[in-house]
């Protein structure tokens, strides 16, 4: 694995399926690469929005449940899950 996306998110369902169908129509590339979505505990229907887009979508996509709040707790569990050389954040 190449590059690891990974998108911390809270309470942004919308967004985070549109990010996610973005992500989807970009250029194919000669290497791996995954994203993950690292859910900072929402409360909305963020696990659904991205599940259904794992179903969906051409992309290698991966859900984590993050309980502890912040944005640095986000990233730092998005780097645990991570299985690329580079990591790219989008928050």
């Amino acid at each position: 694995m190449e590059l690891s996306v990974i998108i911390p998110t809270k309470n942004r369902s919308r967004r985070i399926a549109d990010l996610l169908d973005s992500l989807n129509l970009q250029e194919k590339v000669p290497f791996e690469w995954e994203v993950i979505v690292v859910d900072n505990d929402s409360s909305d229907d963020t696990k659904e929005a991205t599940e259904q887009k794992i179903k969906s979508l051409g992309i290698n996509i991966r859900y984590v449940l993050e309980k502890n709040f912040g944005l640095h707790s986000g990233r730092h569990r998005g780097a645990q899950e991570a299985r690329g050389k580079y990591l790219g954040y989008l928050d």
